[in-house]
């Protein structure tokens, strides 16, 4: 019973990741997930408006994610789920969590910058290593995510270190540029 329930979430873990990433892939052409982005942002700067909507993207991803688990775990009335159940809506929860921060760190500096119409003089960002099964030539299924853009490094910091007290592997915070407009 152990086995086919552990199977049975494996299963619909990877039918609920695949109906996220194929709802998302351009219509017939295969090219990816389509992000909604910003308009506006997307003139001011392609690279920050890429940026948010990935990062908008992989928190929505995982909260959704973490949310199924945890349902899926109320349903187990026999407690077959066990320890990979608890893994499983641990670490999407962690990654849920670390998003939701960042997006509040982070919302008030892209609006600033289409307030402004220009990037701020010195936003930071830092890397968050996520688990990506699909992505090829990843390291041991790992892909690099960049968050931000921070107003400070203090605040990148902040949402770094909270990364890092989830057991969420990390890159420190620095300086992000935006090579197509300095």
């Amino acid at each position: 019973m152990k086995k086919l329930l552990t199977l049975t979430i494996g299963a619909i873990f990877g039918i609920v990741t695949l109906a996220i990433f194929v709802t998302g892939f351009a219509a017939g052409k295969g090219e990816g997930p389509v992000l909604p982005q910003d308009s506006e942002l997307v003139e001011i700067s392609p690279f920050a408006a890429l940026l948010q909507a990935t990062q908008e993207y992989r928190g929505a991803s995982a909260c959704a994610t973490a949310d199924f688990f945890e349902s899926v775990k109320l349903g187990d009335h026999q407690g077959g789920g066990g320890r990979l159940l608890e893994e499983l809506i641990g670490s999407t929860s962690s990654e849920c969590a670390v998003y939701v921060l960042a997006e509040q760190e982070t919302a008030p500096v892209f609006l600033a910058i289409k307030q402004a119409g220009e990037l701020p003089e010195t936003p930071f960002v830092f890397g968050l290593f996520v688990y990506d099964p699909n992505l090829e030539g990843s390291y041991a299924g790992y892909a690099e995510e960049t968050i931000g853009l921070f107003a400070d490094i203090e605040s990148c910091q902040r949402v770094e270190r909270a990364a890092r007290d989830k057991n969420l592997p990390t890159r420190r915070c620095e300086e992000w540029r935006d090579t197509a407009l300095r």
